[in-house]
């Protein structure tokens, strides 16, 4: 029976096998880790309300601030490989699909020239999770005023913390966004660019042919691919 042969595709992502193994078990303990709110919120319920003991609630408070802490460089760890294996796939396969995509345009001048070279981006992006920044906002309703007050009710240090994490989840969300709003618009406009000179020159595919202009070509787009890839791997 004959295999089927394996694709440029294929064979790249199971380059980044170990990668995906890697961002696989970081997942799993992030997953686990999800656990930590209710459980603290468990014991809360079980252990201080009944007791009233300061004591119980600071050494919850201080383990879960560290459990948190590590799932947080966990989530950091993940984005980073994540980053990685899509720079990896993307560096193996950019400069060959440029190729082949010059090719179709020879082949068929009317068809689609720059789509496959979107459709790597879109799976770069894919990978490195861009997107998923707006998580911080959309978890702010739960510190609206009364829920926090009724906190407060309970145990003054509880609701205080209640009324700090909204407000330090809003920091950081605007802290990321002003970090990252540079190296994204550079990003964006490197992209846009370079998109723009691939079909401009996919357009002319038969000229370029003609003239053995395409390694030259195919070099200053790579290049302007390549640096819209530190940014974005500067702003991840």
């Amino acid at each position: 029976m004959r295999t089927k042969p394996k694709t440029e595709l294929t064979l790249a992502l199971k380059a980044c096998g170990g990668g995906f193994a890697m961002a696989g078990v970081f997942s799993f303990f992030i997953n686990m880790l999800m656990l930590v709110s209710p459980l603290y919120m468990l014991q809360v319920y079980d252990r201080v309300l009944g007791s009233r003991s300061e004591a119980t609630l600071l050494m919850l408070t201080i383990v879960i601030i560290g459990l948190l802490g590590v799932m947080g460089a966990l989530e950091l760890l993940r984005s980073r490989v994540l980053v990685r294996i899509s720079n990896r796939i993307d560096t193996r396969l950019a400069e060959r699909l440029f190729e082949i995509v010059y090719e179709r345009a020879l082949r068929m001048p009317q068809a689609s020239r720059s789509q496959p070279l979107s459709d790597l981006l879109t799976l770069r992006q894919f990978l490195t999770g861009q997107g998923d920044r707006g998580f911080l906002l959309f978890s702010m309703p739960r510190g609206r005023p009364s829920t926090c007050s009724s906190y407060s009710c309970c145990i003054l240090c509880w609701g205080s913390s209640r009324y700090a994490a909204p407000r330090s989840w809003s920091a950081l969300a605007v802290a990321t966004e002003m970090l990252t709003r540079k190296p994204l618009a550079q990003a964006n406009q490197e992209q846009m660019l370079g998109g723009q000179f691939a079909e401009t020159n996919l357009r002319n595919a038969q000229v370029l042919e003609a003239m053995g202009m395409l390694p030259g070509i195919r070099r200053r787009w790579y290049d302007r691919h390549r640096k819209m890839l530190t940014l974005h791997a500067a702003a991840s």
